[in-house]
């Protein structure tokens, strides 16, 4: 399927609640987890849908941030014993390359 940001968020409602993988087609990007809380923000006159990927890995969290032209991800790793993240890492899949599977 070729994703757009309109055709990514219709997935998000559908699927909330499943498990996902996310992926860059020819890149080394890959995610697995259970897709939950699309979430809508209005920022100055521009509206931001941000969903959590939950993956089986205690402490991490993951963003999906659905832009014009690419999917944004932030993986965040943590630990109780450590006040800083252990991981913090950005990254963009463009819709062009990004493939979606459910589990």
């Amino acid at each position: 399927m070729e994703w757009n940001k309109s055709k990514l968020l219709d997935f998000f409602r559908q699927h909330s609640g499943k498990k996902i993988i996310v992926e860059e087609s020819g890149g080394t990007l890959r995610i697995q987890g259970k897709l939950q809380d699309l979430v809508e923000t209005d920022m100055c006159s521009r509206i931001l849908f941000e969903a959590s990927l939950v993956p089986e890995i205690p402490g991490t969290e993951i963003s999906l941030t659905l832009h014009e032209g690419f999917l944004g991800i932030h993986l965040l790793a943590s630990s109780p014993e450590v006040e800083e993240p252990l991981l913090s890492c950005p990254a963009k899949i463009s819709y062009e390359k990004l493939s979606i599977s459910i589990c």
